[in-house]
């Protein structure tokens, strides 16, 4: 007899040992269905990288979605566009009669809110407004140069991106100014200098 038989406050410990001879039976079990089919551990392996597949893409799709709704709900303002632009030499035309006959040639079709065109010689850029209190915005490089074409650069930051990377195409090396003009130097505070 063992342990638990001769002592009676160890009833508990009867029926661990029971429920553990239950257990190891029904794992022993377990084990041979599983090596005695094979076809089922297959199948569960492909419905495995099946789901880590689709779910990826989903997360991929769901990614997309997002950012695509950022950016719609916050397109870049008049702000970003001044100073980025500026980088690259464009600046607001200053002549009334110069903008008014710029914005006669703007296509009728510039009905979508917070679109941007660009001449094809790169001159020019217009802003359509974000809304209905504000106006279009133009930035001109050359302001002499009237343009005559526009051609649909999209909206939001897409237009952003587009207006950009169509001026890094167009104007050569040497026009674009660099964004560091002078490097700093390092100095130790500890060193004295006269």
């Amino acid at each position: 007899m063992d342990l638990a038989h001769r002592v009676p406050g160890f009833e508990v410990l009867r029926g661990l040992q029971e429920r553990m001879h239950a257990l190891s039976k029904c794992a022993r079990g377990l084990r041979g269905r599983i090596n005695g089919t094979p076809r089922s551990a297959v199948r569960a392996t492909i419905f495995l990288l099946l789901s880590l597949i689709l779910g990826y893409q989903a997360y991929r799709i769901a990614e997309a979605e997002a950012v695509g709704e950022w950016e719609a709900r916050n397109p870049p303002s008049l702000a970003v566009w001044e100073y980025s632009l500026g980088l690259r030499g464009y600046h607001a035309p200053k002549d009334a009669r110069q903008v008014h006959r710029v914005l006669a040639t703007l296509p009728s079709t510039l009905d979508q809110p917070g679109g941007s065109w660009m001449s094809p010689d790169g001159s020019w850029v217009a802003l359509a407004p974000q809304n209905e209190a504000s106006s279009f915005q133009l930035f001109c490089r050359v302001c002499e140069l009237p343009a005559e074409d526009w051609q649909p650069m999209n909206k939001g930051w897409r237009a952003f991106e587009n207006v950009h990377a169509r001026i890094s195409a167009i104007a050569p090396k040497s026009q674009q100014k660099p964004l560091i003009t002078k490097k700093k130097v390092f100095h130790d505070p500890r060193e004295i200098r006269y």
